[in-house]
């Protein structure tokens, strides 16, 4: 189960642009106890993240999850994007077509994790326990 303060969830923007996997995926994140705004590919996702770190419309969520490959812009390129910009937000990457220099490239990037498809309920849970813990 995620921490955060008492009184409020933590927050993941999920961005994946097969629709089956991101209601999928929203509905296991939901179960697990955050709060899940998705996006349905790596323009929305660009823009959304626009709109947070330019233009401060809305609060920076706790934790991204992207898909790698996306019609606009891949999970690597808004990785990057992030880290230029100087934010330390926890990424989480899934693909259906990881190889080992994905892996490093996105981790080397400072991807919390890297989870090839397909991948197990357990495998997400793991990965999300390496998520900063809020005090």
């Amino acid at each position: 189960m995620p921490t955060a303060t008492a009184d409020r969830r933590l927050r993941v923007l999920l961005a994946e642009d097969d629709e089956e996997m991101r209601s999928l995926l929203a509905w296991v994140l939901t179960r697990e106890g955050y709060v899940v705004e998705e996006v349905p590919d790596g323009m929305a996702l660009q823009r959304h993240l626009y709109q947070v770190l330019v233009q401060g419309v809305c609060e920076l969520p706790d934790l991204l999850i992207s898909d790698i490959r996306m019609p606009g812009a891949t999970g690597l390129q808004v990785l990057s994007l992030l880290r230029e910009r100087g934010s330390e937000l926890p990424v989480l990457l899934i693909t259906a077509f990881g190889d080992r220099a994905t892996h490093q490239s996105a981790l080397d990037m400072g991807a919390l994790a890297v989870l090839d498809k397909p991948f197990t309920v357990p495998q997400l849970q793991s990965a999300l326990q390496r998520l900063p813990r809020a005090s």
